[in-house]
């Protein structure tokens, strides 16, 4: 084979060392170049080809010197870097690679220097002559001498900018799914909501921490299983509703469902839930829920309900009791009078006693509707609860039956509580009877009363408590707990109804009273119960200061004859009659009016003369807070005793501030009026 050999001064010719795919090219244009026993003509036609392959190739194709200096490049080449052919002649390889791909390129030459035949696939980026950079795919071989020595490095270099840009956006976009993926997930599972997916078969294929909550089964618990393993009573509805939008496609929104879940066993609660299709590619694979727990909201409705009820149906025993009231004073009224002025060995004698004892079961009547409407009238004292249990424990161990088993636990030492003794034996006796009557005739059972001391703070839970909720403090507990029938949860929503009773024959107004009583007295009531297990009944009530409970003053009689005048304001004739006779009767000179505006007006004409005023509450015209507020512009220290039905620490309330000089309660005695006048000229306080 002839050497081609040139002078020193000049370049290498291009020609001899034009690659056409990398180093296959190469390989194959310096093994022409050798074949030197073929005619100059044959050799030259092959190189043309060559050249011709070179220049056209979409590939860019370089041949480098052993020092990193152009040889030759193609167009493709050029137009990926911005230079032309002529002036990459002038530069180095090495000028044009980034600076930080630079160790790159030199790490390829040592490979190829050092004796690998090629390398293949490495990426390097190159700053255009406008600074911009493309990434490229490089390929490179190296040619060599007969003896060995390195002549020049071949390369083929790919740009690959735009699917370098192309992956490093699908990685972004991979990244950023994955990002949204844990964000969804993180959702999923630490939403305050139940979600939930299920398959075809009703299956559980996912389900959030919320979610595993409400039901009392942990997450993992659920997956593979269906709703009626794991949630029988709750399979008929959720099962209906998952099939319906299973088949339709449709989703249902707002769909209340109720039940008992193993969280809470003994509970009846409620949920608020939406069911949605699930598809993949156009089927409907499975649905999802999402469920909301409203059993407190519901609870908190019922409260509100509860109280309103109780409000409305107040306002109508407070009416029902005003009016009643004053019947019963003129009742009452007469009747004492008759009594005095009979002999007691009198024939008729015992029949009005009669008369009165009925009237006195009548006011009791009114004071359990007042109670109702919590504004019961108090006598209100320090009481010992355990000591009161203890009294009245023969006549609760009667009235239970043989059946029923009495057991005490009275906490001795108890701080007092400021309440009226009738209408807390009313709440103790109430309570016991109805756990006696609830183990039942032909069942045995026990009826335990307790008594001790609560502190409720913020962390004790208050939402239970009926009629409303109680502050915090120190209260005194009365716990009633029977092992009878017990109440489902529909039964408890109904126990504090006005009129509503579980017995054959009854008022149904016992619990309703209690609860107005316990509410005027603030404090609060919790029932518990489960069907077939029994009651607990828990009353609490304020705790007054660790001191034992005095006994209520009882006041000696005096003669009750005195002189005077008083000004009678009622609308009520019975009642005025009756007053001005009791009072005539005592020696007293009284005037009356039937309305607050004509007693102003005849106040007005005879202050001079008036001593005391007995102001009826509620009057037509001009109530009585009106016509008190009159008379005191026209004599700031008039004597005023106020009569209502209502009691006398609501009466003290609305009059706060007036100065009054006395209050009676209806219905009254004569004794009991005559008293209360004496005692207002006497002293001038109440």
């Amino acid at each position: 084979m002839e050497r081609m050999t040139t002078p020193r001064n000049k370049r290498v010719n291009p020609l001899v060392l034009i690659p056409i795919a990398g180093a296959v090219l190469a390989g194959c244009l310096i093994a022409a170049v050798r074949r030197t026993r073929r005619s100059q003509a044959t050799a030259s036609a092959e190189l043309r080809r060559f050249r011709h392959a070179f220049e056209s190739s979409p590939v860019g194709m370089i041949v480098l010197a052993p020092d990193s200096r152009f040889l030759v490049a193609n167009p493709a080449y050029c137009e990926m870097v911005g230079y032309t052919e002529r002036e990459l002649l002038h530069m180095s390889a090495l000028e044009l690679t980034h600076p930080d791909d630079r160790a790159v390129t030199y790490g390829v030459m040592r490979e190829l220097l050092a004796g690998k035949p090629r390398v293949t696939g490495v990426e390097e980026r190159y700053v255009t002559r406008a600074g911009g950079v493309v990434w490229t795919r490089v390929s490179a071989s190296i040619a060599r001498d007969k003896q060995g020595q390195a002549m020049s490095y071949v390369a083929a270099v790919e740009n690959t900018t735009e699917r370098k840009a192309n992956e490093e956006a699908r990685a972004a976009l991979t990244r950023e799914l994955e990002r949204m993926n844990a964000i969804l997930n993180t959702v999923f599972d630490k939403a305050p909501v139940g979600l939930g997916v299920w398959d075809r078969e009703l299956r559980f294929v996912r389900i959030n921490q919320a979610l595993a909550a409400m039901n009392g089964i942990p997450m993992e618990s659920h997956i593979g299983r269906t709703i009626q393993e794991l949630l029988p009573d709750l399979e008929p509805v959720v099962a209906r509703l998952f099939r319906h939008v299973l088949e339709t496609g449709e989703a249902l929104i707002n769909r209340e469902v109720s039940g008992i879940t193993p969280a809470d066993p003994g509970r009846l609660r409620h949920w608020n839930t939406s069911y949605f299709p699930i598809r993949l590619e156009g089927e409907i694979a499975g649905a999802g829920v999402v469920c909301e727990e409203i059993t407190e909201k519901k609870s908190s409705e019922e409260r509100m309900r509860q109280m309103a009820k109780l409000e409305s149906i107040g306002v109508l025993a407070g009416g029902i009791a005003h009016d009643f009231n004053n019947l019963l004073t003129g009742i009452l009224g007469n009747a004492s009078l008759l009594a005095a002025d009979m002999p007691h060995d009198a024939p008729g004698i015992a029949l009005v006693h009669g008369v009165m004892h009925a009237g006195e079961r009548a006011a009791d009547l009114t004071r359990q509707l007042l109670a109702y409407a919590g504004k019961g009238r108090f006598v209100v004292q320090p009481l010992d609860v355990s000591a009161m249990v203890k009294e009245i424990a023969g006549l609760i161990d009667v009235s239970g039956g043989r059946n029923v088993e009495l057991v005490l636990n009275l906490a001795p030492d108890l701080p007092v509580v400021e309440a009226d003794h009738g209408q807390l034996q009313q709440i103790i006796m109430n309570l016991a009877i109805n756990a006696a009557e609830a183990i039942g005739e032909g069942c045995t059972g026990t009826l335990t009363i307790s008594t001790g001391l609560q502190t409720v703070d913020e962390s004790t839970p208050t939402s239970h408590f009926v009629p409303g909720k109680i502050e915090t403090g120190r209260y005194v507990s009365i716990e009633v707990r029977d092992t009878g029938s017990g109440m489902d949860a529909q039964t408890l929503s109904r126990i504090f109804d006005p009129f509503f009773t579980t017995k054959f024959m009854g008022r149904g107004l016992g619990l309703s009273a209690v609860l107005g009583i316990i509410g005027s007295h603030r404090g609060g009531m919790k029932v518990s119960s489960i069907p077939g297990q029994g009651s607990v009944f828990q009353v609490l009530l304020p705790a007054g200061p660790d001191r034992p409970a005095r006994p209520a003053a009882v006041q000696e009689k005096s003669s009750l004859m005195s002189n005077g005048t008083v000004l009678v304001v009622d609308d009520e004739a019975v009642v005025r009659q009756m007053a001005r006779v009791i009072l005539e009767r005592y020696g007293y000179t009284v005037m009356s009016a039937d309305d607050g505006a004509r007693g102003v007006a005849l106040f007005r004409e005879h202050v001079a003369e008036i001593d005391v005023v007995l102001l009826d509450m509620t009057m037509p015209v001009l109530s009585g807070e009106d016509a008190l507020r009159e008379m005191q512009k026209i004599a700031p220290d008039v004597n005023v005793v106020l009569s209502s039905g209502h009691s006398e620490t609501e009466a003290v309330r609305r009059f706060a501030g007036y100065g009054l000089a006395g209050f009676i309660q209806k219905p009254y005695t004569a004794a009991q009026l005559a008293e209360k006048v004496k005692s207002v000229l006497t002293s001038g306080v109440i």
